[in-house]
């Protein structure tokens, strides 16, 4: 598995700080993956 910006250190303690632009940060990137996941598992892109 490839090594990112997420991974590191800083950027996670920045998480469990609280640090909102981080998670923004996160969310953006993941976006995408986790709403196929959601829409595979409940049938509804929609929904997810």
């Amino acid at each position: 598995m490839r090594q990112t910006e997420f991974d590191e250190p800083a950027f996670l303690a920045r998480l469990r700080q609280g640090d909102q632009a981080a998670y923004r940060m996160l969310i953006r990137r993941f976006h995408g993956s986790l709403t196929g996941v959601a829409a595979s598992i409940i049938g509804s892109r929609a929904q997810a």
